[in-house]
């Protein structure tokens, strides 16, 4: 639709369930992923989509390819480099840990680099918990990950230099965080910060914004919504 809500239209087919669609940095394509499966592995498990694989097209829908192939049991929200030949994302198999991938948006095919940061006091040492990747304008990836804190999980951003492979912690004792954002020219961060009762039950979130270069964490006050 128009930025002011007009001519809506839609968009996928009513057969599939697409998520997550991200523009690539030119506007003339659509990156996104498709779920094929609805439902659970598990009888203990929360039905949720899975058979994940991610699709690219035109922006009227035509001209779809495939891009992978690997029916991920798990999938985040791509993120797109900014020279539109990359994406990034955190995918997990069925029977495989979770693990940062980064695909050719050029030639299809699997994933030219896999990548798994070590995190200090990881949370689950041998499974460890990545979300929310992002391409910075340098070429370097923005990232949530999970780790034992003081008061239980914390969720931080990190970011990971892709030419030396240094990582650097950039938030510290986040709680449960959650849809971690880049804005444009890399400067700024958004995510959600949850919050929790003494049950552990979540209560609510609010919104922060994060200056990448100097570390400081404010919250971003929103009004006027009832």
């Amino acid at each position: 639709m128009n930025v002011d809500g007009s001519n809506l239209r839609q968009w996928s087919p009513s057969s599939v369930a697409d998520f997550s669609p991200v523009l690539s940095p030119d506007n003339k394509t659509i990156i996104f992923g498709r779920s094929g499966f609805y439902g659970r592995y598990s009888p203990i498990a929360q039905p949720h989509p899975h058979e994940w694989d991610f699709y690219v097209a035109d922006l009227d829908g035509t001209n779809l390819h495939q891009l992978t192939n690997e029916s991920f049991y798990m999938v985040s929200p791509a993120s797109v480099s900014p020279d539109g030949k990359s994406m990034v994302v955190v995918t997990e198999g069925l029977e495989t840990n979770q693990r940062i991938a980064i695909y050719s948006l050029i030639d299809p095919g699997p994933p030219t680099r896999t990548l798994q940061p070590h995190i200090p006091h990881a949370a689950g040492r041998k499974n460890p918990i990545f979300a929310y990747p992002n391409y910075m304008p340098d070429g370097s990836i923005l990232f949530t990950a999970a780790s034992n804190g003081k008061q239980g999980i914390d969720y931080d951003v990190y970011r990971l230099d892709l030419q030396t492979g240094l990582l650097e912690r950039v938030t510290k004792g986040n709680g449960y965080a959650t849809d971690l954002k880049v804005s444009a020219d890399g400067k700024t961060a958004a995510f959600l910060k949850w919050r929790k009762n003494w049950l552990g039950n979540l209560t609510g979130n609010q919104v922060y914004l994060l200056d990448v270069q100097t570390h400081t964490l404010t919250p971003l006050k929103i009004i006027g919504l009832n």
